[in-house]
């Protein structure tokens, strides 16, 4: 089973949104600057057992949090942005388990939204 967020980094990256500059897992690395960038970060939010049957569990539950820090001059619709992130992940299988309120990175005044998604995968029988 790959990393949650890696699986979400080329989910999101495989859609190749115009809107989009880059996407990244864990955190944006110092050197790049993102206030004329709109970027994704992903981290990871859950990962753990799920599902249990005769003392063993059957599944492994997984959240990833999905953060998007638009450029200062963004110039879509955020809110159209966010319902295709929303369905991209609906669609393989994650549920939209948060939804933050937009907000201001006091550091580059740069508007974010925070959701996380989640799913739990059945797992193969053990040999």
């Amino acid at each position: 089973m790959r990393s949650p967020i890696v699986v979400a980094k080329k989910l999101i990256e495989t859609q190749h949104y115009i809107w989009l500059d880059n996407t990244f897992t864990t955190k944006v690395p110092d050197e790049y600057d993102t206030t004329d960038k709109t970027i994704i970060v992903c981290r990871e939010a859950e990962s753990e057992p799920a599902r249990f049957a005769n003392n063993r569990f059957t599944s492994w539950h997984v959240g990833v949090e999905v953060q998007i820090f638009y450029a200062l001059n963004f110039d879509h619709s955020t809110v159209e942005c966010e319902i295709t992130i929303n369905r991209l992940f609906e669609n393989n299988g994650y549920f939209c388990t948060q939804n933050q309120p937009h907000q201001n990175d006091p550091d580059t005044d740069q508007i974010y939204k925070t959701m996380q998604f989640d799913r739990t995968d059945i797992l193969k029988e053990d040999k």
